[in-house]
């Protein structure tokens, strides 16, 4: 098994300059995975998933391209960042403007938390907790940056018969802004045994900005 990356011309063909014929497979460690991947300023590319996968176990993961596809080895060891530190599983992840970047997902015990690192991959521990941010109960899936650098992430979480968004705000410091306070949805769970783990969860910023955010929600 392993991860791969294609590139695409404007018109939706191949771009047979990017790795191999268009495509840049590399395998995965074990039990691991990526959820989202960023461009960044110099054309690489940065990842954010988990190792490990599993709720109790998982690490985030970080693994950092070259503009050709190619793992970056200067980046952690080989191109990839597992750190033991950064326990959970992340879904996404955004680049601040120092080049520092923060992953969203949730720890151990399943409560939302925001981790920043440094550009080398290293924990930034100016932030939060010592580089951690923890929230209540539930799964971040989503992260934004506003203009003022304050962070919103958006998630989900789920009690035995209730399905609940969730909407919150954190200062360029990792500290909860407790100004924001969005309308937070509870709707019916129909199917508890169902997990929510892979459930589609949509977080856009818009110019004059406002938020739109989307999310699955169990129906009759």
């Amino acid at each position: 098994s392993g991860y791969t990356l294609r590139r695409y011309l404007p018109n939706g063909g191949r771009d047979i300059n990017f790795g191999s014929g268009g495509k840049a497979t590399h395998p995965l460690l074990e039990d691991s995975k990526l959820h989202s991947i960023i461009l960044m300023p110099d054309g690489n590319i940065l990842g954010v998933g988990a190792s490990n996968y599993s709720v109790f176990n998982s690490n985030f993961l970080l693994v950092k391209f070259n503009s050709n596809g190619s793992l970056n080895t200067s980046f952690g060891v080989g191109g990839v960042v597992n750190n033991t530190k950064a326990q959970g599983i992340a879904y996404d992840i955004v680049l601040q403007k120092d080049e520092k970047f923060v992953a969203v997902g949730y720890n151990k015990k399943v409560k939302m938390n925001a981790i920043r690192f440094n550009p080398d991959g290293s924990i930034d521990l100016s932030f939060g907790n010592n580089g951690v941010m923890v929230y209540e109960s539930g799964e971040a899936k989503k992260i934004l940056i506003q203009d003022n650098d304050n962070l919103v992430i958006g998630g989900i979480s789920s009690g035995f018969d209730t399905l609940e968004t969730r909407l919150f705000r954190i200062m360029p410091d990792g500290v909860l802004d407790e100004s924001f306070t969005p309308f937070s949805s509870i709707s019916p769970r129909k199917n508890y045994a169902e997990s929510l783990f892979e459930k589609d969860y949509g977080l856009i910023l818009l110019d004059n900005g406002r938020i739109i955010q989307s999310f699955y929600r169990e129906v009759d």
